[in-house]
Parts: C-alpha cells; sequence; structure tokens
C-alpha cells in the first residue's frame, strides 16, 4: 500500500469461511519478534476478542530480516453471499490496520520495505 511517499506491505486474503491478514514489518538489531508482540499486544489484543488467532514469524528476503505477522479469523459460513458480514470484516481489517499504522508511529518503527516485495511469508 502507498500513500505518497509512504509505502509499507500488506497482504489480505479470504479462503470461504477464513480472512487472513498479514503484516510486514523490517527487523533490525534494535526491533526483534519479541518487541513487536510487546509493542502490538493492544492492537492485536482487540483482534482476539473477534477470534483472530495471531502469529509472529521471522523471514528473510534478498539478505534482508523481516517479520510477519500473521492474523486469521473463521468467518461465518455465508461470508461470500452476506454483503452485511463483508462489510464488517472489511470495516474491521480497515480499523486494525489504522491501529497497527498509528503504534508504528508512536513507537517509531519504519515500515517501509520499498525494495522488496514479500507475498504471503
Amino acid at each position: 500500500m502507498t500513500s505518497g511517499s509512504y509505502c509499507f506491505r500488506l497482504w489480505v486474503g479470504l479462503n470461504v469461511r477464513r480472512l487472513f491478514v498479514i503484516y510486514f514489518v523490517p527487523l533490525t538489531s534494535t526491533l526483534g519478534i519479541a518487541d513487536l508482540k510487546r509493542v502490538y499486544e493492544f492492537t492485536f489484543g482487540g483482534a482476539g476478542k473477534l477470534g483472530y488467532e495471531c502469529n509472529f514469524e521471522e523471514a528473510h528476503i534478498d539478505g534482508k530480516k523481516l517479520a510477519s505477522i500473521w492474523l486469521t479469523v473463521k468467518t461465518e459460513e455465508d461470508l461470500l453471499s452476506s454483503p452485511q458480514d463483508k462489510l464488517f470484516w472489511a470495516q474491521d481489517i480497515a480499523m486494525m490496520t489504522e491501529s497497527f499504522l498509528r503504534t508504528a508511529h508512536r513507537h517509531r518503527i519504519d515500515l517501509t520495505l520499498k525494495s522488496i516485495a514479500p507475498g504471503p511469508l
């Protein structure tokens, strides 16, 4: 996702009755997985109340370390045919992403991954 000069990576997928949201964060010598778990505890703790499961995984792409933060949630069986359910989940992902970005900003976490293009990791 790019806005002006700011670019960060996000992957959203749908598997009939399950949604995937994957955020990508560059890791540094001072920012590791344990730090991200602490920083995003509130953001993803709220997601857990709706049934999201959250996993943090380290990956290496083109010699660079990054974290992929996987959130998955089961949806209703009729998600594909229910405008109300689709609207709910779309709004929820948008609000969670806004919280993810605001949290990164507050903690001065640079999410820029212009030089690499990770898919779902």
